[in-house]
């Protein structure tokens, strides 16, 4: 399900949930004035970092969470039905060599929920995860 397009325009520094600013779920989006946040996804996303954090002793950072529908088209690999675009999806960066342990938490929290990349993305050391449809690759 789709999350609302939403003006952004003066509450990026805003925090969002404990761990998340709003500036966190739109980062390299495409766009700095809109975008799509799914409040239940912001708060799973959000334990997903607490417990990366509390668990693995990280300091992840999201590198995508919303993307224009044109800026998901420019980037490399991206399908072209991403649930970026719906504002229900992240990748989380944890560093490569965290990565296989921050994928295992991954697929314990989001595993029923949707689905859990990073065996594709190893050597750039984030794990995607998103409120689609259950898979992993």
């Amino acid at each position: 399900m789709k999350a609302p397009i939403v003006d952004l325009t003066g509450v990026m520094d805003k925090n969002l949930t404990r761990n998340l600013k709003v500036s966190d779920m739109v980062i390299n989006s495409g766009s700095s004035t809109y975008g799509r946040i799914s409040v239940g996804f912001a708060t799973a996303l959000d334990y997903y970092i607490q417990a990366l954090r509390d668990i693995l002793k990280l300091e992840p950072t999201t590198s995508s969470v919303y993307r224009t529908w044109y800026h998901n088209c420019e980037l490399d690999g991206s399908v072209i039905n991403s649930n970026h675009i719906d504002g229900i999806a992240g990748d989380v960066k944890v560093g490569s060599a965290k990565q296989p342990d921050a994928a295992a938490i991954a697929l314990g929290m989001f595993g029923p929920l949707g689905g859990i990349g990073f065996m594709k993305y190893k050597s750039k050391g984030f794990v995607h995860v998103d409120f689609g449809r259950p898979r992993k690759w």
